[in-house]
Order: structure tokens, then sequence, then C-alpha cells
């Protein structure tokens, strides 16, 4: 604890509560410090930021809480005071609309459950979504105390009622995007028409140049993390 009180500043990432507080975690050794929601800044869920610790003495349970071994000293406590590294610059969810009108209130709630602010969007940023769309939105202002989040809506994931669109709506909170990237896409385009059949196969001598496992049980295990790659 001394090395922590020996720091003015501390860089972590944040975990955020849906009350607005949340925690730093800087050292595995060492405690998370406390963000209060008064101090949160406009800090989302998972960003990188840089924290100015409080004097001790203001610490929550600053006399110390007994336990069995003695006194457990008071968790560290502190200040978001810039945001070094942003999780989030897209968000999806599903548009919604109050009121019949185009210019009513317009807002998207992230499918992303530990994110819990709505995003707001301004007339002329719904990119033509209705009530119910599942959306991306990039975010053009972040929250704090005395703004709201805001955006803007880049993509249409599924319209409303459309069938799928709730999963559709998940995979993408994972990061996950339908269709192949743009580097497997030229890959495929730049395979010689010489080594493709007539039934649109490659032909054995090109087979042969590669690995192949189609005749091969393959199980792949996806946890954790690697859901996001």
């Amino acid at each position: 604890m001394k090395k922590l009180e020996r720091k003015k500043t501390i860089t972590g990432v944040l975990s955020k509560h849906r009350k607005g507080f949340g925690f730093v975690a800087w050292d595995e050794n060492s405690k998370d410090i406390y963000i209060g929601s008064k101090y949160m800044g406009s800090a989302m869920d998972g960003d990188t930021v840089v924290v100015e610790l409080l004097p001790a003495a203001s610490w929550r349970g600053t006399s110390g809480i007994r336990t069995g071994e003695g006194y457990r000293p008071a968790r560290p406590e502190g200040r978001i005071i810039a945001v070094k590294k942003r999780k989030l610059k897209e968000v999806p969810g599903t548009f919604r609309r109050v009121g019949k009108s185009h210019n009513g209130m317009s807002f998207v709630i992230p499918a992303i459950k530990e994110l819990k602010e709505e995003i707001y969007i301004n007339a002329g940023a719904d990119h033509g979504a209705i009530d119910g769309d599942k959306v991306v939105v990039k975010l053009t202002q972040y929250p704090d105390r005395y703004r709201r989040a805001e955006g803007k809506i880049t993509e249409i994931i599924s319209k409303a009622g459309e069938p799928g669109g709730d999963i559709k709506l998940i995979a993408r909170s994972y990061g996950m995007k339908e269709g192949f990237p743009a580097k497997a896409r030229a890959e495929a385009r730049d395979i010689k028409a010489e080594h493709v059949g007539r039934h649109g196969m490659l032909e054995d001598a090109e087979i042969r140049k590669r690995r192949d496992l189609r005749k091969e049980t393959i199980f792949c295990n996806v946890i954790g993390h690697m859901l996001q790659k």
C-alpha cells in the first residue's frame, strides 16, 4: 500500500458499474482503484485511463476494517484525469425513436452488456433507421456528468422484425461481421483461372501445393477474448 501511496498517477483499465462508479485495475498484485461517479469524467467501460490518486486520508474505511488477522487497509480511491485509449469507437445496438416523426428523440440501446449508457442520435444521423432496427453507431461524444453519449448510425445490421436479427446483433457485439475480410476476398480474386476446373474447384495439381484437411475431423474451441479475433 505504501508503494501505491507514493504514486501520483496510475494507468489502468476501467470496469464501470451500471450505477456510475467503477474500479481501475492497474497491477495484478495490488488493489483496484475505486472511482466514484463524480470522478468518472467521460470514461466508459474497458477504457484505458489515467487516474490521479485522492489523498489517502479520504479513502473509504481509512480507519481500517477489523479482521481475524488485524486491520484490513482501506481501498484506494482516485479520479480519472485522462482517457489514454478508448475500447469502443463503434457500438452495436437497437435503434429506438420516441415520437412518430423523424424529428423525434432517437437513441440506441447498446447490445454490449457492460455498456450501460444509451447513445443519443441527433436529427439527420439515423442512416434511415426505423424503430427496432439493429444498428451500429459511431460514437461522436462520450458521456460525462454534464453530457450524454451521442453518435451517428453507420450501418443497419438488420431491419426491425427480421428473422435472425437478434443473433446478428449478438455476433456483432463480439466483433464478428458477416462475410469475409477484404484481404481474403482479394486473395480469392487473385487465384489464376488456369488452376480452377470447369466445376469451379481447384485442380489436383494446385491442391497438391496445399495442406489438404478435407478428410480430417477438426474441432475448434473458441473462448473468452478469442471471440473478438
